[in-house]
Parts: C-alpha cells; sequence; structure tokens
C-alpha cells in the first residue's frame, strides 16, 4: 500500500461519511417543496362559511420545522360566523411552545391589522395586540373582499 492510500477500513467509513454528506444535500435540495392544503376555519360561537371566497393553505417541512401560509378572501356570500377565529395545522406542531407567526388582515379599502400567532393543540388562533383575538367584529367586521394571510412556523415530530 502506498503512502496515503487508506486501507479498506478506511475507505469504507470515508464512503460511508460521503453518503452521509450527499444524503444530507439531497434532504436540503428536496426540502422546501410547497404543498397545498385547505385549512378548516372556525370561530368559537358560529363557524364561518367560505361560500364564495377564497381559503387556501400551503406548507413546506424541512428538516423538522413546518413553515406554513394560509389565505381567506371574503366573497360576496361568505358569512363571517361569530367570536374568535381559528384554523387547522397541515401537521400538528410537536410542541405549542415552539408555534410562532405573524397575520395580516386588510379592510379593503380602509385598513391593515396585523398581530401574532397563538399555537393550540389542533389548531391556531389570531391575536390582535396580544389582549384579543381576531374575531368577525374585531378588529372590524369581516365582509366581502377582506382578506387574512397567516404565516406560521413550528417544530413537528
Amino acid at each position: 500500500m502506498n503512502e496515503g492510500q487508506l486501507n479498506p477500513i478506511q475507505l469504507m467509513r470515508k464512503i460511508n461519511e460521503l453518503e452521509d454528506k450527499i444524503n444530507a444535500l439531497k434532504t436540503i435540495q428536496t426540502g422546501g417543496i410547497w404543498t397545498a392544503y385547505t385549512p378548516t376555519w372556525t370561530a368559537s360561537t358560529t363557524n364561518p362559511d367560505i361560500g364564495n371566497g377564497t381559503i387556501a393553505g400551503r406548507y413546506t417541512v424541512i428538516g423538522k420545522v413546518c413553515h406554513v401560509l394560509v389565505y381567506v378572501l371574503a366573497g360576496s356570500t361568505t358569512t363571517a360566523g361569530s367570536g374568535s377565529y381559528s384554523f387547522t395545522y397541515p401537521i400538528n406542531p410537536k410542541s405549542l411552545n415552539y408555534v410562532g407567526g405573524t397575520w395580516l388582515e386588510l379592510e379593503t379599502g380602509a385598513n391593515i391589522y396585523t398581530g401574532v400567532i397563538y399555537g393550540y393543540s389542533s389548531t391556531f388562533a389570531l391575536g390582535v395586540n396580544g389582549a384579543s383575538f381576531v374575531t368577525n367584529l374585531s378588529p372590524f367586521t369581516f365582509a366581502d373582499t377582506d382578506f387574512i394571510r397567516a404565516y406560521l412556523t413550528y417544530e413537528i415530530a
């Protein structure tokens, strides 16, 4: 064996090490693929009905982290329901301690509102100023052409 050559055991270790690195790169390359899902939109008193509006979601998992986007656009036949709004996750979080995100709500022709995401075991809610939740009437009366966008990130099992 020449100096600098690997013996068979060293060679196998090196091959395994390189295979691990290749697999890690494959995971990075294939991670970030977005998958569509339809979140369930509920309210604490009476559930909303999307009617001719739009509700859509998509998510991607990179490693053990799930990134989620949710979009709700009220149509002319959307009923806003009543009470605090919540939405289902595409994949339940490992721990509620690590669910976080933001939301944006547009009152068409008027104001834009933002806030934070509150995570629960199978749903997440939209917090307003840390003291209350988005409802059909707060921060404004949700109606035709208004929309909600939520962005959240959390750890999965």
